[in-house]
């Protein structure tokens, strides 16, 4: 994973993008990408599969999700790399990203439910 100069890094990225999407507000949503930026979204947001290329279909994704409340933002392993894997967790369930940065704004960004918050994965004590 290679530094970003001056934009903080990815666990900067990673928090902005998490209170754009708490503040519901889809042009704060965008701003954080490059205007020739993608969003790959598998069932975290959509509830499909959908890749949203450009700012502009970025922003009207984010205009359809609303305000989403997003907690416990983490990033795995280098805060200040320029990509990498994060993690939050909204209402719905567990987060996992991988976005790509160039020059603090997001290049490609991955999304994907790993697991939903009210139907924990049977394992261990949830197990039948």
């Amino acid at each position: 994973m290679s530094e970003t100069r001056g934009s903080g890094g990815l666990a900067i990225w990673a928090q902005d993008f998490a209170s754009a999407l708490s503040s519901g507000a889809p042009h704060s949503v965008a701003a954080l990408f490059l205007n020739s930026g993608f969003w790959r979204d598998v069932v975290a947001f959509g509830w499909t599969l959908a890749t949203h290329e450009g700012s502009a279909s970025i922003r009207c994704f984010a205009e359809g999700l609303g305000a989403i409340s997003t907690t416990n933002v983490q990033v795995e392993g280098n805060a200040t790399a320029s990509e990498g894997f994060f993690r939050f967790d909204t209402p719905v369930g567990h987060v996992r990203g991988y976005a790509r940065l160039v020059e603090g704004k997001c290049l490609t960004l991955l999304t994907m439910l790993e697991s939903m918050a009210a139907h924990p994965e049977a394992v261990g004590r949830h197990r039948w």
